[in-house]
C-alpha cells in the first residue's frame, strides 16, 4: 500500500463521460481518499456533479487493499445505485491499472497520479482487442487540506 500512499487527501477537477450512443456529459469531480487500518486499506469516495450544477451524476465508494499472495491490489467498489464490483489492480512504473468484466465485455481503467495531479481514463471492449474510451478526468490535489 506504500506505493499508493501519495493518493491520500482530497482531489478535485473535471472530466467527461460518454454513453454508448456518443452523448458526452461533462462533470466536476471530487475524490476523497483516506488511509485506514494502519495503512492497510485505502477508502476512496468519488462524487461527480453535472457540470455547473449541484446535481450528483456519479457517486462511488471503493476499498483498495493489497494481496501479497497475488502481488496485486484487490478492489471492491460500490455505486449509489446499489451496484458493486470486484476488480484486481496492479502497478507498472507510475501507472495503476484495474479491470473487471461486465455484461458484454470488459471495463478497464488507467490512472496516472503523482503528489499533485491525477489523470484517469476508462475504456470498454466487447472483444478485448478494440477499446472505446468512455470516461476521462483530470484532478489536482487540494493543497489547503492535504
Amino acid at each position: 500500500m506504500e506505493q499508493l500512499k501519495h493518493w491520500g487527501g482530497t482531489w478535485s477537477g473535471t472530466g467527461w463521460v460518454s454513453s454508448p450512443d456518443g452523448t458526452r456529459n461533462e462533470f466536476d469531480q471530487t475524490e476523497s481518499i483516506v488511509s485506514k487500518l494502519n495503512g492497510t486499506v485505502l477508502l476512496i469516495e468519488g462524487t461527480g456533479r453535472n457540470k455547473g450544477t449541484d446535481d450528483i451524476a456519479f457517486n462511488a465508494l471503493a476499498i483498495f487493499t493489497y494481496n501479497p499472495e497475488k502481488e496485486k491490489y484487490d478492489i471492491r467498489s460500490y455505486l449509489a445505485s446499489g451496484e458493486s464490483t470486484s476488480a484486481e489492480g496492479y502497478i507498472e512504473g507510475d501507472i495503476f491499472f484495474w479491470s473487471f468484466d461486465v455484461s458484454g465485455g470488459t471495463v478497464r481503467y488507467t490512472l496516472m497520479a503523482n503528489k499533485t495531479s491525477w489523470n484517469e481514463f476508462g475504456e470498454f471492449s466487447s472483444d478485448g482487442n478494440q477499446w472505446y474510451k468512455f470516461m476521462e478526468m483530470s484532478l489536482s490535489k487540494d493543497s489547503v487540506n492535504n
